[in-house]
């Protein structure tokens, strides 16, 4: 009896191998996200403590000069909140785009291991019908 041979079975393995690269790639990609996420976290509650305190300030009276300078830090965290969001924008579009090369993969490694089911349920059932075969002589002789 022949032993069963997927002739694929390299390729199969191949895309299996990219299938895990995928997987770590977008694992890096989400790490980078959740990241960026938390610095944004970090950068929005700096502004909105900054601007809390410029609030109360004020409200208490505050000099012209400190006031000038408030407001010139509360503008540069503005911008390193608008510089976070970008950064957080741009680490979503990576692992969107990690996520695809992932299901693309994923969707070429079961194209393979679906033709190598098929072809081993053929040489399933060839292999019964071949001992159907020998059963059958055996019966008539």
């Amino acid at each position: 009896m022949i032993k069963f041979r997927f002739k694929l079975d390299k390729v199969l393995r191949v895309r299996q191998l990219k299938v895990n690269l995928a997987k770590k790639a977008l694992a890096g990609a989400l790490f980078c996200y959740q990241n960026e996420q938390a610095r944004l976290d970090q950068t929005m509650v700096v502004y909105l403590q900054a601007s809390e305190t410029l609030c109360q300030r004020e409200t208490a009276g505050i000099t012209a000069g400190d006031l000038r300078a408030a407001r010139v830090y509360l503008d540069r965290v503005a911008e390193e909140v608008a510089v976070r969001q970008g950064a957080v924008k741009a680490a979503l579009s990576r692992v969107d785009e990690s996520r695809g090369r992932l299901v693309q993969a994923m969707k070429e490694q079961d194209s393979l291991e679906k033709l190598r089911d098929r072809r081993h349920q053929a040489y399933r059932e060839e292999i019964q019908r071949q001992e159907q075969k020998v059963l059958d002589e055996v019966r008539t002789k």
